[in-house]
C-alpha cells in the first residue's frame, strides 16, 4: 500500500522531482518501521495504565505467534504488531506528499 502511494505521488510531481518525491516516502517507510518495532507497539499495546504502555514488547519481545487476550484473541501477536504498523506507515507517507516538489530529500 505504502509504496503504491509513494509511485503515485511520484506520478503526480515533474520528471525532476520524481525520485525525491519517492525518496521521501519510502525513508519514511524506513524510518517508521524502526520506530514501530523499538518502541511503538510496547507504547501503544503494552500492559500499563489507559495512556501509555510499559516497555513488555520492546523491539518485539514477548511478541510471537501466540495470541494475546486482551490485544487479539484470535490473531497471532505478530500479525496484530504487522497490521498496526501498516497503518503507522501510510499515515507518515501521506504526510510526505504534502511537502512534494516544496522540500528536497536530505533536509527531510
Amino acid at each position: 500500500m505504502t509504496p503504491g502511494l509513494s509511485l503515485f505521488y511520484g506520478g503526480l510531481v515533474q520528471s525532476k522531482n520524481a525520485l525525491n518525491t519517492v525518496m521521501q516516502s519510502m525513508a519514511a517507510i524506513v524510518l517508521v518501521t524502526f520506530v514501530w518495532i523499538t518502541v511503538g507497539f510496547t507504547i501503544s499495546f503494552g500492559e500499563g495504565n489507559l495512556w501509555f504502555g510499559n516497555w513488555e514488547y520492546t523491539f518485539l519481545n514477548h511478541v510471537g505467534f501466540a495470541t494475546q487476550e486482551d490485544i487479539s484473541p484470535h490473531i497471532p501477536l505478530a500479525l496484530f504488531m504487522l497490521f498496526q504498523m501498516m497503518f503507522c506507515t501510510i499515515a507518515i507517507s501521506i504526510l510526505s506528499g504534502s511537502i512534494a516538489e516544496k522540500m528536497k530529500f536530505i533536509p527531510y
